[in-house]
């Protein structure tokens, strides 16, 4: 698990130090600050109270490893579990602070741009038969257009200059 906890980080931590990591402005600001990961066991007993408190309709990972895997038998502490959250930039939570209606332009870019480059294309496996589609990343992605939809960097708002 050890060699598998460290690839997964180095490919998260690989992502966001490249150019990739961009709200497609023309100053090349990035999309996310170090990433917050975490890893649990499919044993943990919380995955059961969630159950218990949320509902039968609430997968535990060991319902959601079978149902995507029929044919694999395991037992829950077989099961690592990888949460991650890629938080904004301390400019897009300042930013948005001052919005009081609409979201500001960094966080609009960090949503768009930022989760369709890595979310989806880059860290996201293949989902099981039994989910939909994951969105506009996708159909995107399926369609062979850019995803941005064009080729040229979208025009930015003066507010996000240096």
């Amino acid at each position: 698990m050890a060699a598998t906890k460290q690839l997964i980080l180095s490919q998260i931590d690989e992502y966001l130090s490249s150019p990739r990591n961009t709200l497609q402005t023309v100053y090349g600001e990035k999309a996310w600050d170090d990433a917050l990961v975490g890893f649990s066991s499919g044993a943990d007993p919380l995955y059961e109270q969630l159950k218990s408190d949320i509902g039968s309709f609430y997968w535990t990972p060991l319902e959601a490893f079978i149902l995507s895997f029929p044919a694999i038998t395991c037992k829950p502490g077989d099961l690592t579990i990888v949460s991650w959250v890629l938080p904004q930039t301390a400019a897009t939570r300042e930013d948005q602070r001052r919005r009081k209606k609409y979201p500001a332009e960094r966080w609009s870019r960090s949503r768009s741009f930022g989760e369709q480059r890595f979310l989806v294309r880059k860290t996201s496996p293949p989902l099981p038969p039994l989910f939909p589609p994951p969105g506009v990343g996708r159909l995107r992605e399926n369609t062979g257009l850019p995803p941005t939809g064009r080729n040229a960097t979208p025009p930015m708002s003066p507010d996000l200059a240096p």
